[in-house]
């Protein structure tokens, strides 16, 4: 199996570090500023590397491609690879509007190819238990979820593509809050989008994009819910998730490394086990902390599924209903400005 990466820059280790992990060798990279590719490619021993990304997909040998660039180009690329018969991973957001989105899923349904989209956090394994937990009903009923980021995020981060809406497509939320979202929607399922509010209170002469948002769900159970996000913080990441049942609570970060904040369960046996997983410490993440390591997962679970021609754990489909809550909170907020 041969894999290829399209996008050079700052997720683009990760993949090239999840690749090695799953022994699937990476071919060929690919960007269109040819000094990040050179360096890119020579960083990390691809001998194949590209400004067009044609050549990657006319080689009969890649069997997969990931897709690392500017959200507002995933959908364009992805359809590309789709028609050229490759399998394909997409960094998050699976693109910008959800017709794309869907046309995405729609054209890998008609050609018999996967697609994976890259909400890795759904892999950490201290995620997977909380999933557990609510899926054993371990917390009671679930009356409130509430999920939270801030980073730090200056004007050099968004020289380029980032806060730009044709680009992007957004930033606080569809960029760094769309993890915590998806984790949210993962446990208990798409929330009605009850209100929002966005504004742009940091880098307003450099970014068109919100830096914060709030938005108030109500989520299939009855549960309320939460998601604040904001890139205006002093804090370089900070990211965690509450959960509160008529029979506990547990809040526990959504960074690497996941840690339990605060746990209060009625079974000895769930916290003993918590407390194991979160005890387990694994190599740090080739790039950003933040990232994770389970972009090893992520790829791993893509490179078996291709193999045994069966669904990855994070589909196209569940990348678009993710995109459509998204979209939704766009929708409702409102942008206070002074008159």
């Amino acid at each position: 199996m041969k894999h290829s990466i399209i996008g050079c820059g700052r997720v683009a280790p990760n993949h090239v570090d999840a690749a090695a992990h799953a022994g699937v060798d990476v071919k060929w990279c690919c960007d269109i500023d040819e000094g990040a590719l050179r360096a890119f490619s020579e960083k990390h021993s691809i001998s194949n590397a590209t400004v067009d990304r044609s050549e990657i997909f006319g080689d009969s040998d890649v069997t997969s491609v990931s897709i690392c660039t500017d959200h507002g180009s995933h959908a364009a690329i992805a359809l590309d690879a789709l028609d050229a018969g490759k399998h394909v991973a997409i960094e998050k957001p699976i693109t910008i509007s959800v017709e794309d989105a869907r046309a995405i899923v729609e054209r890998a349904a008609a050609l018999s190819r996967i697609v994976t989209v890259c909400f890795q956090h759904r892999f950490d394994p201290l995620v997977v238990e909380m999933k557990r937990l609510v899926e054993k009903e371990r917390l009671g009923t679930v009356v409130s979820a509430v999920g939270h980021v801030q980073c730090a995020k200056t004007a050099d981060y968004y020289d380029g593509w980032r806060g730009r809406l044709r680009t992007e497509g957004g930033s606080a939320l569809i960029n760094q809050g769309i993890h915590t979202l998806d984790l949210l929607q993962w446990f208990f399922g798409p929330p009605e989008v009850c209100g929002a509010e966005m504004d742009t209170l940091h880098l307003g002469e450099t970014i068109e994009t919100e830096d914060t948002l709030c938005a108030l769900l109500r989520f299939p159970n009855g549960a309320l819910g939460s998601l604040m996000c904001t890139t205006g913080s002093f804090v370089e990441w900070d990211s965690y998730i509450e959960i509160v049942g008529t029979r506990g609570r547990i809040r526990f970060t959504t960074d690497f490394p996941n840690e339990i904040v605060a746990c209060d369960l009625a079974g000895v046996g769930d916290e003993a086990r918590l407390d194991e997983i979160a005890r387990s410490r694994l190599a740090p993440p080739p790039t950003q902390t933040y990232y994770g390591i389970s972009h090893r997962r992520l790829l791993a679970d893509f490179f078996r599924a291709i193999s045994w021609n069966e669904a990855p754990g994070v589909t196209a489909r569940h990348a678009l209903d993710t995109l459509k809550t998204v979209r939704r909170i766009y929708d409702a907020a409102q942008v206070r400005r002074e008159p």
